[in-house]
C-alpha cells in the first residue's frame, strides 16, 4: 500500500479521489468538489490518495494543527471496504508521528455511526463527550452534532476548548470567514 500526496485538482488521481468522497460522505460530511480544490494550496492541509499496486482504494485528509494530526476525512472505494483497508491506511499515516491524533464522529446512534466509533475504538482512539458541533461547509448545509475522538487518550475540558477554537480556526476557516 502507498500514500500519495495529491497536490493539483487538475489531475485525474483528484477526479478519482472527488469521487471516493462524493460515494462515502453525505452533502452535509463534506465540501464541495471547488472548495476541496482550493485547500490544496493550504499549508496545513494535505490530501492523500491510497494505492494497492496500481489501483486508487483510498484516501484519507489531515490537517496539521501543530501540536495534533486532524482527520477530517477516511474513505475505502466502495468495492474495497471491509477489507482491513481503512485500518491499514491509519496505522500508516499514525506511525509517521508522535503527535497525538484527532477526528470527527457522528453522535447519532445509527448503525453507520456505530461502526465508525468501534473502527476508531480498535485502532486506540478515546470518545471524548463534550458537546461539539461542525459548522456547515456552506449555507446549504447543516451544523452536524459530532464527537471528538482523541489518540492516544481522551483530553480535558480546558484542552477540548483548545482544541476546539484550533480545529475552528485552521480546518473551518474557508466556511467560518466565506460571508465575510
Amino acid at each position: 500500500m502507498k500514500l500519495t500526496r495529491v497536490h493539483s485538482p487538475r489531475t485525474k488521481t483528484f477526479s478519482k479521489v472527488w469521487y471516493i468522497f462524493r460515494t462515502s460522505f453525505w452533502p452535509d460530511e463534506r465540501r464541495t468538489r471547488r472548495q476541496e480544490s482550493k485547500l490544496l494550496a493550504n499549508s496545513h492541509y494535505r490530501l492523500w490518495a491510497v494505492w494497492d499496486q496500481k489501483e486508487l482504494v483510498g484516501t484519507v485528509t489531515i490537517w496539521d494543527l501543530k501540536k495534533w494530526y486532524f482527520v477530517e476525512h477516511l474513505a475505502v472505494k466502495r468495492s474495497r471496504r471491509d477489507r482491513g483497508y481503512g485500518s491499514k491506511i491509519m496505522r500508516r499515516v499514525m506511525a509517521r508521528t508522535n503527535k497525538p491524533w484527532v477526528l470527527e464522529v457522528g453522535r447519532s446512534r445509527d448503525l453507520n455511526n456505530k461502526r465508525r466509533i468501534e473502527f476508531y475504538r480498535r485502532l486506540g482512539f478515546k470518545v471524548n463527550r463534550h458537546t461539539y458541533v461542525q459548522p456547515p461547509y456552506d449555507k446549504t448545509k447543516k451544523f452536524l452534532k459530532l464527537y471528538l475522538m482523541t489518540y492516544p487518550k481522551k483530553i480535558t475540558t480546558g484542552r477540548y476548548i483548545r482544541l476546539n477554537r484550533r480545529i475552528k480556526s485552521i480546518v473551518y476557516q474557508d466556511v467560518l470567514h466565506a460571508e465575510k
